[in-house]
């Protein structure tokens, strides 16, 4: 009681020690409390995200070389899941592209066609040429809006990756909305059949495998089954990046 009164003492005698006080803390409160709405908004936009897309509730990638058919046995006898999509994809870990002002700027990213893309979503496709437009172009990409807003990226403009001193310029045909793989630290990129085979002598090729169910389902437990019945180091062949 007595250092209540002593502080409430020096508060009075030091009026404006003491509006700054009040005013730093009702500052940290509000700051505090816009970024717990802010968290759980983000929460929810990927959540919609990930609904609006029709994303695959899982999606695993492995190394080509290092994928076995068993992997996708055990997801149907040991996990029951009736529907696995199975397709290819390539994969440039720090892949170099260039930016709007032509600085080098590196990306974890996937190449996949628009087969592949529909079995991981519905490819979505958002701000885009016309098709007969798009047909005329000789290596058309589609980006996710990502670019589109955080870029200021066009429908026409080129998008560059660079790889063994050789550049790989791509026309930016759309944009396409995604749940997954949609930021800076992981992109994924929707090309042509001809531009996979292109980009297959550059980039990794992996095995996807996309699927949904309803009942718990851990990647660590999942992977751990995989090594047990292979005898094989699998998590040195997945990307551990996918849909949380």
């Amino acid at each position: 009681m007595k250092i209540f009164r002593l502080s409430l003492f020096n508060l009075k005698r030091n009026k404006r020690e003491a509006a700054a006080i009040v005013f730093l803390t009702l500052v940290t409160t509000f700051l505090m409390a816009t970024f717990a709405v802010s968290i759980t908004q983000i929460g929810s936009a990927f959540d919609r995200a990930f609904e609006e897309t029709g994303c695959a509730d899982f999606v695993l990638l492995f190394q080509a070389d290092k994928y076995r058919d068993i992997y996708r046995d055990i997801l149907e006898e040991e996990y029951h899941v009736t529907d696995v999509r199975e397709s290819s994809v390539l994969y440039g870990a720090g892949a170099s592209a260039l930016s709007k002002q032509g600085e080098s700027i590196a990306y974890n990213v996937i190449f996949a066609d628009e087969n592949t893309e529909r079995k991981m979503e519905n490819f979505q496709k958002l701000n885009a040429f016309p098709d007969d437009e798009i047909e005329k172009l000789s290596h058309p990409i589609w980006l996710p809006q990502y670019f589109e807003i955080t870029a200021g990226y066009a429908p026409g403009e080129t998008f560059t990756f660079v790889s063994g001193g050789r550049d790989y310029p791509f026309t930016i045909a759309g944009f396409y909305n995604t749940g997954l793989y949609n930021s800076s630290s992981m992109l994924k990129c929707i090309v042509s059949d001809d531009d996979m085979v292109l980009l297959s002598a550059v980039y990794e090729e992996y095995r996807m495998i996309a699927f949904d169910t309803e009942r718990e389902f851990s990647y660590e437990e999942y992977y751990e089954k995989c090594a047990a019945k292979s005898n094989e180091n699998v998590l040195s062949a997945v990307i551990p990046l996918d849909k949380p």
